[in-house]
């Protein structure tokens, strides 16, 4: 991605003038023809506001630009601004280059696996936290492993975590693909969606 910031010097007294001319004409011209907005920030001295576009490429940025310049809304703005007046003092811009991804995930997609043996028994293991696989024995990251016949009545003595019941439920009856979406510390389900196959 690609960001332009502008900024602009303005006397505290322009500012609301200011705002609705950007949001009036600004705005709306630069986003129809595919700049995106990330933010746009004054001081507390309300002297001076900071904009954040985002643009796919360099590239992309000019041909936007083209069109923005093109546009009808362009030609309005510029009318405005000649029965105004200037509406800062003092302007200046800026390209900028992303060094990284820096947004924390809001959720996470996990699988599980449903592993049983000849005589239908489901492999069950019992972790201090979390496990790393391959031959049947305990870890120091494992308390207990071993192969359970387990069924609708007796999985609650089993499975103590709320969150892989349904799991395990689903991976017997092998009729759906489900999805949910739940809330973690404490376990909270929000929704889920089962699709028949």
């Amino acid at each position: 991605m690609f960001y332009r910031r502008e900024t602009f010097r303005v006397h505290p007294e322009k500012l609301k003038l200011l705002n609705e001319y950007f949001h009036e004409f600004v705005l709306p011209n630069q986003v129809k023809n595919g700049a995106r907005l990330i933010g746009r920030w004054v001081t507390e001295g309300n002297n001076e506001v900071t904009v954040m576009w985002e643009y796919p490429s360099f590239e992309e940025y000019f041909k936007i630009e083209e069109r923005v310049l093109k546009d009808e809304m362009y030609r309005l703005a510029e009318e405005k601004l000649r029965n105004i007046g200037p509406l800062y003092e003092d302007f200046s811009q800026d390209f900028l280059k992303s060094t990284g991804i820096y947004n924390l995930p809001k959720q996470s997609v996990t699988v599980s696996g449903y592993i049983t043996n000849e005589k239908n028994e489901v492999l069950l293991i019992q972790t201090y936290w979390r496990y790393a696989g391959g031959e049947l024995r305990v870890s120091n990251e494992t308390k207990d492993v071993r192969f359970v016949k387990i069924n609708k009545t007796n999985i609650h003595h089993y499975i103590r975590r709320r969150k892989l019941i349904p799991r395990v439920l689903d991976a017997m009856t092998g009729n759906c693909i489900p999805y949910e979406a739940f809330k973690v510390r404490p376990y909270e389900l929000i929704k889920r969606l089962d699709e028949n196959r």
